[in-house]
């Protein structure tokens, strides 16, 4: 009902209560289709506007609504997943979950997910399964081993038209992200996670993003949302800013003298 209420909104907060409270979504509307239908529904004018979108919250069904705001609008997009997991595992009693939401984008009837990437998967927490459902579907997917700053530039000059990135917060390493619905060991480094989101806002393919899966009961001196924060500002000091009359990269190009930031940072 919420979400509903919101349509027209510009910033919409999600909190949940009670037996139903995981990773800040209310499990209570998100265990139906309608909370997905309805967040795309919220997303699908803005989207259609061209403006820079940041969902912040929730699961990671949270990304399937997401998706259906481009769905839901006959719009082609990719899809760039930074996780630990792909997250493509199979319905539970016909029903998403956070576990499944990019499995439903690629099989989505619309046909609406054009490409899929998952980047910084761990071996020891992802099926094989998963990943031959990835490779029958021509999706690409990344190890976390193989990731450096140059990688990252790598892959998102492989996105193939408009897309939109996915940030979830166990993709990081659990000793920089305790407060994650899922931690993992042995996760992306703090600077990798944010050079990856400030090459989200340099991206020009790039047209949204999603930060997801932390969960503020088991956080540590606010670990977690700080690299949840930092990840949205740093999208945001990537995107293009106008000055006098013509498009800079970023907000240090703007300054004199400004070089903007190097690779790697």
């Amino acid at each position: 009902d919420a979400i509903a209420e919101a349509r027209g909104s510009r910033a919409l907060v999600l909190t949940g209560a009670g037996g139903h409270f995981c990773a800040g979504a209310d499990l209570t509307g998100v265990e139906d289709t309608g909370f997905v239908a309805l967040l795309g529904e919220v997303l699908a004018p803005h989207l259609a506007t061209g403006s820079f979108v940041i969902v912040l919250g929730g699961g990671h069904e949270t990304s399937f609504g997401h998706f259906q705001g481009y769905a839901s609008r006959d719009a082609q997009v990719g899809i760039l997943n930074w996780d630990a997991h792909p997250d493509v595992r199979e319905l539970q009693g016909g029903l998403g979950h956070a576990g499944s939401a990019f499995r439903q984008a690629i099989l989505h009837p619309s046909g609406a997910c054009r490409q899929f990437v998952a980047a910084g998967l761990l071996p020891h927490v992802v099926a094989r399964s998963h990943l031959e459902f990835l490779a029958a579907h021509g999706a690409r997917f990344v190890w976390r081993r193989d990731l450096s700053p140059a990688r990252i530039d790598e892959i998102y000059g492989s996105l193939e038209g408009p897309s939109f990135v996915s940030f979830d917060i166990d993709a990081v390493d659990q000793a920089e992200a305790p407060g994650a619905s899922s931690p993992s060991v042995g996760g992306i480094p703090v600077d990798l996670w944010l050079h990856a989101a400030y090459r989200a806002g340099r991206t020009r393919a790039v047209r949204s993003c999603d930060i997801v899966e932390m969960n503020t009961v088991y956080d540590r001196d606010n670990a977690a949302a700080r690299l949840a924060a930092g990840a949205e500002a740093l999208a945001h000091r990537g995107l293009p800013v106008v000055h006098v009359g013509r498009v800079l990269r970023n907000e240090d190009e703007a300054r004199p003298g400004g070089d903007g930031p190097h690779e790697g940072q």
